[in-house]
Formats: C-alpha cells, sequence, structure tokens
C-alpha cells in the first residue's frame, strides 16, 4: 500500500513538472509582450539591449535607443554615426562640404572660390591695397561696391577708434588702408595671409595680419583679423570691419541696448526703422546729399544687408553695451546717395606691447528666397538670416 502510494505521489511531479504552467513554453519573467525571452520589446531572440522596439535578429548590444534601422543614435536612417545635411533629420552640414577651386593666386589677386550644389562663391582680396577685399560674389551676382566710388571701395579692416587717427579724423593712416601688403597662400586648405608692415600714428605702432579662409561645411568665409602692438607700452584699440555695398538696400540687425544716434554733430542721422527688436535701415531713403550715419549697440552678434537680389550676413561676437571703443559703436552704418557702408566692431581693449589681440567674422551670401522681399519687417527674410546667423548656415539656402 505505501509502495502504490508513493508511484502516486511521483507520477503527480512528473505531470506537474511538464504541463501545470498554463500550457507555456518559457516561464522567465519577460514582460514586453514579445515572443522572444527577453525583455526588450521586440521580437529578436539575442540578448541585446536596445529599446527601439526593431525587427533585427543580430547578437550585438546596441543600446540606441530611436526608431531608425542602423545602429547610430541620431534619428537618420543611414549607416554612419554623424550628425550630417543629407536626406536624415539632422541638421547640420558636414557630410555636404563645398569644393574649394584653385589656384588661389590668380595674376596678382588672391581668389577664395568654392562650389556647391550648382553655386559657385568667389571673394578675391589684393595685396596691392593693402589685403582689401574688392569683391565678394555668388554665381557672378557681385555684392561689394568697386571703386567707381572713390579710393575706398572694397571691406577694409581698421583699428578703432577714428579719434585716435591724425587729427581725430578721417582717413585713417595710409599704411592702415592703402600701402601694400605681403600675402601668401595656402593652395590645399584654402587660405590667404595678408600682412602689414609696421603702421605708426599719434604715439602708436601697430601691425596687422588678416587671414581669409574657407569654411567649406557652412559654405562662408571666414575673416580673421589679428592687430600686434608694436610699440614698446601697452596700447588700446578695437577691431573694425567696414564693407562697402552699393547704394539702394537695406541693412538690419537686432537691437541691443542703449540709442541709435547719428555720433559727431556734421552727420545726420541714418534713417531707420525699429520693428519688434530689429532695426531696418533703407538706403533709397536717403535722398540728399551729405552725411549720414547710424551708431549703436546690437544683440546676437550679426548684421544682414540685401540688395534686393543677394542676402549678405556677417557674423562675430556679440560685445556688451559699453565695451566699444570710445565714441564709437559694435553696430555702424554710413550712407550718402552713392553707396553705403555696413560696419561692425569688436570690444574696445588695451594690448601689451609684442602681443596680439584676435577677432574673427564670418562672412555668408545667399540668394533673396522667392518667399522673402526687401522691404522693412518682411517676417520671411528676417526668418532666413536668423537660420542663417543664428542656426545652420551651411544648410540655408
Amino acid at each position: 500500500m505505501r509502495n502504490n502510494f508513493l508511484l502516486l505521489i511521483l507520477a503527480t511531479i512528473l505531470l506537474c513538472g511538464t504541463g501545470c504552467d498554463d500550457g507555456g513554453s518559457d516561464v522567465r519573467p519577460g514582460t514586453d509582450g514579445d515572443t522572444d525571452s527577453d525583455t526588450d520589446g521586440d521580437t529578436d531572440s539575442d540578448a541585446d539591449s536596445d529599446t527601439d522596439a526593431d525587427t533585427d535578429s543580430d547578437t550585438d548590444s546596441d543600446t540606441d535607443s530611436d526608431a531608425d534601422t542602423d545602429g547610430d543614435t541620431d534619428g537618420d536612417t543611414d549607416s554612419d554615426s554623424d550628425s550630417d545635411s543629407d536626406t536624415d533629420a539632422d541638421t547640420d552640414s558636414n557630410a555636404d562640404p563645398a569644393s574649394l577651386i584653385t589656384p588661389i593666386e590668380r595674376n596678382g589677386a588672391y581668389v577664395l572660390e568654392f562650389e556647391y550644389n550648382g553655386n559657385t562663391w568667389h571673394l578675391e582680396a589684393r595685396p596691392d591695397n593693402a589685403g582689401r577685399i574688392v569683391s565678394f560674389q555668388l554665381n557672378d551676382a557681385e555684392i561689394i561696391a568697386d571703386n567707381t566710388i572713390g579710393a575706398l571701395y572694397g571691406s577694409d579692416f581698421l583699428i578703432s577708434p577714428q579719434s585716435s587717427f591724425e587729427n581725430s579724423n578721417w582717413p585713417p593712416p595710409s599704411d592702415m588702408y592703402a600701402t601694400p601688403y605681403t600675402a601668401s597662400a595656402d593652395e590645399e586648405n584654402g587660405s590667404i595671409t595678408m600682412q602689414s608692415g609696421n603702421i605708426s600714428y599719434v604715439g602708436v605702432v601697430w601691425s596687422i595680419t588678416k587671414t581669409y579662409s574657407v569654411d567649406l561645411d557652412e559654405k562662408a568665409i571666414v575673416l580673421e583679423y589679428t592687430f600686434t602692438n608694436e610699440g614698446s607700452a601697452p596700447q588700446s584699440g578695437a577691431p573694425w570691419e567696414i564693407t562697402r555695398v552699393r547704394s539702394g538696400g537695406l541693412s538690419f540687425f537686432p537691437m541691443g541696448s542703449g540709442a541709435i544716434t547719428s555720433g559727431p554733430s556734421w552727420f545726420t542721422e541714418y534713417p531707420n526703422e525699429e520693428l519688434n527688436g530689429t532695426v531696418w535701415c533703407d538706403h533709397s531713403e536717403i535722398q540728399s546729399s551729405g552725411d549720414y550715419k547710424l551708431f549703436t549697440d546690437g544683440s546676437d552678434g550679426w548684421l544682414a544687408h540685401t540688395d534686393g537680389t543677394l542676402v549678405f550676413v556677417k557674423t562675430f561676437d556679440d560685445i556688451p553695451d559699453g565695451s566699444e571703443a570710445p565714441d564709437e559703436g559694435e553696430i555702424e552704418l554710413y550712407g550718402n546717395p552713392n553707396y553705403e557702408e555696413v560696419e561692425q566692431q569688436g570690444a574696445y581693449e588695451s594690448v601689451p606691447a609684442g602681443e596680439s589681440a584676435t577677432w574673427t567674422v564670418k562672412w555668408y551670401l545667399r540668394d533673396l528666397p522667392v518667399d522673402a522681399s526687401a522691404s522693412a519687417g518682411d517676417t520671411p527674410l528676417l526668418n532666413f538670416v536668423e537660420a542663417i546667423a543664428l542656426g545652420d548656415g551651411g544648410n540655408t539656402f
């Protein structure tokens, strides 16, 4: 009898070992509702740790959490790990750089030229005229005023303030803006260096190095200005870029602190209108002869100009109101009936003897978008420029 009872218990144990779990084939605590034995929510049978609900059957241990089919985390569907400007959801331009066109040195001029997606940019500078930029074009359309406006044309770099020049007035020292500079080119990397000699005036001695290079990712020109104290004592100055454009265009920038003024009494205030924090200056409103000037503080580090065909954007480090050179402004515009100067300045600082200060500006040139107009307050125009200045300039066309 006892033997029969033991046999009954053994039979019961054997039955429960094969069928007492409600008919399932796996008793591990998977809670993800899938058909494999892990807890990651997918339908594969591997031991990975991804959480992306994919359907792969690999045995890797990736940890990406996107919904794509590759193993990166950038949200795209390619198989790389960058954040490029192809057809995926990223926003930078690193995967689609422009192509440099050489040579740089061309019959006494130095040219930075590059091509992207059927567009060609062309910047030309001349060492025989203080390294002055004399042309900036997109697809043969020119944004810079040439020498038909006078001896001061193109784009210059000066050391501010103007009050430090001879007789506290204009023009600047000729060694700064007119005397030949020495030049060299880096054909492989796409850069030009222009070097002045010593520039002496009113108790100071400076030298200037201008380096122009191409940012192929951003489809832009990088301008690096270095001014070196060649004297025997500290001396102060601020970087100042003056770019001359033809008449009739529209310039605009984000307003900073302080007020707009015309500066010295011999200037008339440049026509301007502030709309929702952006200052718009229409050169076509200058109808009378004379000199018109605007001095003020900007914000966000950009200044833009359009001639109705092209959009020209400068970006630079924003400086706090009050850090500009005496009697100057971070943003300055000059105009007369014949042309306009689009100007910006960096911080005024003391430079010890033998040391240097460097200031970097970036230039973008684009076609005016078809949905924008060259008119004050135009929202598509403003949005387009802000996307270049504050967002992804290399992808903005």
